[in-house]
């Protein structure tokens, strides 16, 4: 036999089903009456399966259309220059800004600015430099924090 409850906001869908309709006509409707009907475990299960792929498929397009945006390299349709560049000038502005950013970012900022100002075939991988350059980020921000609580 399979479990079923009732979610608490269920209550107050009725009250408001009038107003809700009227506003969005019948499109809404549907949603609410799938949301009121009675929950068993699998229908939660595959709510849940379902929540999890699509955060899945919309992490997984971020990656990869970040990729995919250094690798093209060139300029884009405007003749801006090209995304790594970009991306490589954004990351030594961030680090800059950081009070430590002479002594404990050396590694970082030097990928950065062989990235941002070095010929293609001096380029190191350019997710990995992007990586470091977020992690020397974080970690500067932690101690900023934390001198400021002392």
């Amino acid at each position: 036999s399979s479990v079923v409850c009732r979610l608490p906001f269920i209550v107050w869908v009725p009250f408001y089903r009038p107003q809700t309709d009227a506003a969005s006509g019948s499109i809404l409707g549907g949603h609410l009456t799938w949301l009121s009907s009675p929950w068993d475990t699998r229908r939660v299960l595959r709510t849940a399966a379902g929540l999890l792929v699509l955060a899945g498929l919309a992490w997984g397009g971020r990656l990869l259309a970040t990729r995919w945006r250094w690798r093209i390299g060139g300029t884009d349709t405007r003749g801006r220059p090209d995304p790594v560049r970009r991306e490589a000038g954004r990351w030594l502005a961030q680090l800059r800004d950081t009070d430590d950013a002479a002594t404990s970012h050396g590694k970082a900022v030097s990928d950065l600015e062989r990235l941002r100002y070095g010929p293609r075939a001096s380029w190191s991988e350019p997710g990995e430099v992007f990586q470091r350059a977020r992690q020397a980020w974080k970690s500067s921000r932690r101690r900023e924090r934390s001198a400021r609580r002392r």
